[in-house]
């Protein structure tokens, strides 16, 4: 649940700051809040997360690293996709 809010509160964040841009958004909410496929993507994501990065735990400087580096083009990637 925690790891779904941030996902949803960083979206909004940059949405909100101009650097993403959603074609759906929920009835009646400004434009920058995520659309509902957005929450549901990050819910799902946020699942997997204990089990995929489990050999990181103990690693925090490669999770920060991961983090900087996969981020930003896994957003550019979605851009281009549309």
């Amino acid at each position: 649940l925690c790891a779904a809010l941030i996902g949803l509160l960083t979206d909004s964040t940059l949405s909100a700051l101009g650097f993403l841009q959603f074609n759906a958004t929920w009835p009646g909410l400004p434009t920058w809040v995520n659309p509902i496929w957005m929450l549901l993507l990050w819910a799902g994501f946020s699942t997997t997360l204990y089990e995929m990065l489990g050999w990181s735990n103990n690693r925090v400087w490669l999770q920060v690293i991961l983090g900087v580096t996969g981020g930003p083009p896994a957003y550019w990637g979605g851009m281009a996709l549309g």
